[in-house]
């Protein structure tokens, strides 16, 4: 097997399946396999999944229920896996056709790759107003080092293991970690633009909340481990003035685009706020 592509779920019965019928039109002249690392799914995720082994006669179900997370989710398909290169995807988004053929290409040549995003098909015009990706392949993140997300991320299987695979006690930002540790570790974050990933946006404003929330007190959590390792973080004024912006900006929250704006920077303030409880930083 010359690649193995590892998709973590935990209820995705919503978005799988366009997921999976990416995969059905998939081509490389290697052999590849498809492991979707269950993550302890209660809605019909499973039954979707078992039927497109019809179409995908390499897709395999893993269980990893045992502990709740994608990152033990993806750290227990690699194990499974039967490859030496290992690509890394999301049950909600879409791998674009040729995704397969130049992942596993790339990763013959290089040890860390990344796929490019692509943000207009799956989403709103106004999300991406909202989001502003980078286009042009991973940038410098939280002014430190290039991080990519594991929507569309390759690694050979001997570098995933000499950095301990993924950090189970991270619920968010376990990817970028991952790709800092791999960094330090001699690796370079290679971007590979015919490897597109159709990415999906969360739109609703609970969802936006709570994921800048988490973001938030994670990258306090990042801070505590890097920052003697040059990881920058802004001065607490700063941190003063951006409640203080918060404040003034609330009476503004009648326009859409404004309102998701704030509840954006609202979570990701609070994670701040509650990182800095959290792990003993002053991070506001």
């Amino acid at each position: 097997m010359q690649l193995s592509v590892i998709i973590p779920c935990r209820n995705a019965a919503a978005t799988i399946t366009t997921q999976l019928d990416a995969f059905t039109r998939q081509q490389w002249s290697q052999p590849w396999e498809l492991l979707l690392a269950d993550n302890g799914s209660s809605d019909d995720t499973l039954a979707i999944a078992a039927n497109y082994q019809q179409w995908l006669p390499r897709l395999r179900i893993v269980d990893a229920s045992a502990r709740l997370g994608s990152a033990y989710a993806r750290n227990v398909a690699v194990q499974a896996a039967t490859s030496g290169s290992i690509a890394f995807c999301d049950a909600d988004d879409e791998v674009a056709d040729g995704w397969v053929a130049a992942m596993g290409e790339a990763l013959l040549d290089y040890d860390f790759v990344v796929s490019q995003i692509e943000d207009r098909k799956l989403n709103p015009f106004w999300t991406s107003e909202l989001w502003k990706p980078s286009l042009e392949g991973p940038r410098t993140h939280l002014h430190f080092l290039p991080a990519a997300s594991t929507w569309g991320i390759g690694v050979r299987r001997t570098l995933h293991n000499s950095i301990g695979g993924f950090d189970e006690t991270m619920f968010r930002l376990s990817d970028i970690d991952y790709c800092w540790k791999a960094q330090l570790n001699g690796a370079t974050l290679r971007f590979i633009p015919e490897a597109v990933v159709h990415y999906r946006y969360r739109t609703a404003l609970r969802a936006i909340f709570r994921q800048a929330r988490l973001d938030g007190e994670y990258q306090v959590r990042l801070y505590q481990r890097y920052r003697d390792l040059g990881m920058p973080w802004h001065h607490w004024k700063r941190g003063v003035l951006n409640w203080l912006f918060l404040l003034q900006k609330a009476g503004q929250l009648r326009d859409k685009n404004k309102r998701y704006l704030w509840m954006r920077q609202f979570g990701l303030q609070l994670g701040w706020l509650y990182g800095s409880f959290r792990y003993r930083l002053l991070a506001i």
